[in-house]
């Protein structure tokens, strides 16, 4: 049986408020390596959007939850569960396959433990805390990527100093293809890292 695929399905808020983190975490992947791949990247909604998440999740060999933003909304006082849920099937998919081919998973919160207060499931299970700061979900993705496949990989501090160069470049990049930068469709933001990799970066 072959090494696992490098498709990595990240699980997280889609809201602006998040993303600097969805960024932080889209590039890391790409810097070691790996494609990220996720919701955004689907059209369509209701059962059919679900069908595809599924399918994404299935395909994927890599799994990344970050649940760090489920908290009562103020108006209805209820959290989304829609990270829950996708992490909920993530794990059934590892857990009914005992195997190679189970995905390796990663799952964030914003504080150690937290989770418990609302996920109590999950107690016991390697949950990492970035603490609410984007640089330290960097570190937190490319140790989890290189522990369980690609050992060797370029450290933490070097993956944080390009990922800050390109956020300075990102602006100029979208200008220049006609893109809002803060509204850059997913797909075009995956493959600006790319492209700024290949020529501002060394291959991990």
């Amino acid at each position: 049986m072959g090494p696992p695929n490098r498709f990595v399905f990240i699980n997280c808020p889609f809201d602006d408020g998040y993303r600097p983190f969805f960024e932080a975490i889209a590039f890391t992947i790409s810097a070691c390596g790996y494609l990220p791949r996720c919701a955004l990247e689907l059209h369509g909604t209701g059962y059919l959007r679900l069908t595809k998440i599924i399918d994404l999740i299935d395909i994927s060999d890599f799994s990344l939850h970050d649940i760090s933003f489920t908290q009562s909304d103020p108006k209805s006082h209820l959290p989304r569960f829609n990270m829950a849920f996708e992490l909920g099937l993530a794990f059934g998919r590892k857990h009914s396959r005992r195997t190679r081919t189970a995905p390796k998973l990663l799952v964030m919160d914003r504080e150690s433990h937290r989770y418990e207060l609302f996920l109590s499931d999950l107690k016991g299970c390697d949950v990492v805390s970035h603490g609410g700061d984007p640089l330290e979900a960097i570190g937190h993705v490319r140790n989890w990527l290189s522990s369980n496949h690609r050992p060797g990989l370029n450290g933490p501090n070097h993956i944080r100093d390009w990922f800050h160069h390109f956020q300075l470049d990102l602006p100029r990049i979208c200008s220049a293809a006609g893109w809002d930068r803060d509204k850059v469709e997913f797909n075009d933001l995956v493959f600006c890292i790319r492209s700024w990799l290949d020529k501002n970066a060394p291959a991990g």
